[in-house]
């Protein structure tokens, strides 16, 4: 049986395996629980979204307090992973 620590692990390593370094900045852990029969671990990661963009004011005579504001949409992703050999069941939208 695996815990908490080891299930985090195979999500981040999968989530590696599957996407480009760049793709993944700002990896964090967003939400962790166990299944009531303790058979799977449920990790959802976030990750700041690779296709940021620049958004500038649609009026040209706004004056901006900043210059430009830059969207970055985090994506969050579900693991499924086996509690008792660690390997990765199923990803889905975790957001």
């Amino acid at each position: 049986m695996i815990g908490f620590k080891e299930a985090i692990k195979a999500a981040q390593n999968f989530a590696a395996e599957i996407y480009p370094p760049a793709d993944l900045k700002g990896l964090r852990v967003e939400a962790l629980n166990q299944s009531d029969d303790q058979k799977y671990w449920y990790v959802t990661l976030g990750w700041v979204a690779s296709d940021t963009r620049v958004v500038t004011p649609s009026n040209p005579l706004m004056i901006p307090t900043r210059p430009d504001v830059v969207e970055a949409p985090r994506v969050y992703k579900k693991f499924k992973i086996d509690a008792e050999s660690a390997e990765m069941i199923s990803m889905t939208d975790g957001g």
